[in-house]
Order: structure tokens, then C-alpha cells, then sequence
């Protein structure tokens, strides 16, 4: 490597930490002054396993965070076999970490196509209200039997 070459690295590696502070510092107290306001994604029973109200919403929320959970060990399965597969030279090892991460790709795609196809076919069917005390009322009216 030249010695400019080497000079120029230097003097990047010693500035840029600099001018990043130096922004951060002066620019972004302006951003993060700013309100953030947001809606939450899931309904009100999120994260209330200990209040639920009957057996259906503790089915509803077995069933959510199970799809959670598998998304999350998928992801888990997936650095797992990367970390695997780049710590070794084995060519066994490697192997084992492909399969490892095809195998968790696998999974994640089964559950999140089991989702979307019931979704896709009625989107009722993932309500779970098995034995809610609800009833549908039906109206009959005069004439129609």
C-alpha cells in the first residue's frame, strides 16, 4: 500500500468519528425534540395473558404468540447456521449449516403460508371465538320461513 494511500486512511479514520460527533451534537437534538405518536399494531389483549376474559381469547392469544414465536426461532434457527457456517472449514460443518438454515427457512415459510391461507379464505376462521357467550340473532320476520 502507498503511502498516501495510508496517510488518506489515517486522516479519514481520525475525522470522520469527528464530523459525526460534531453533527449528531448540533443537528439532532432538533430531531429528537420532535413528538412521536403512534398506533399500536395488535388490539387491546396484547401482552394480557393474566386478564383474559374467556377460554376463546386465551386461544386467540396462544395462537398469536405461537406465530411469533415460531417467526422468532426461525430467525434464531437462521443466525445459528450463519454463525455455523462461517466458523468453519469443514466442508461437513458447511454442510450441516446449509441444511440448518434451509430447514429454518423451510418452517418459517410453512407457518406464514398456513396463516395466509387462512387469512385469505376467511379471515374469521383466525377469531377464534370457539365458546363465546355471543349469539347471532336472527330476525324472522313475517312471511319468511
Amino acid at each position: 500500500m502507498s503511502k498516501f494511500i495510508k496517510n488518506f486512511l489515517r486522516v479519514f479514520l481520525i475525522t470522520s468519528p469527528t464530523i459525526l460527533t460534531i453533527v449528531a451534537v448540533f443537528f439532532l437534538p432538533d430531531l429528537t425534540q420532535a413528538e412521536i405518536n403512534y398506533t399500536p399494531l395488535t388490539g387491546d389483549t396484547a401482552g394480557k395473558l393474566s386478564e383474559v376474559d374467556s377460554f376463546s381469547e386465551l386461544l386467540q392469544n396462544i395462537y398469536n404468540y405461537s406465530i411469533v414465536i415460531a417467526g422468532m426461532l426461525a430467525v434464531i434457527m437462521i443466525a445459528i447456521g450463519g454463525f455455523q457456517y462461517m466458523g468453519s472449514d469443514a466442508y461437513s460443518t458447511k454442510q450441516s449449516a446449509k441444511e440448518r438454515i434451509t430447514n429454518a427457512i423451510i418452517g418459517l415459510l410453512i407457518v406464514i403460508s398456513a396463516v395466509l391461507i387462512l387469512e385469505t379464505i376467511n379471515p374469521g376462521i383466525t377469531d377464534l371465538e370457539l365458546f363465546s357467550k355471543k349469539q347471532d340473532i336472527i330476525e324472522v320476520k313475517e312471511g319468511i320461513v
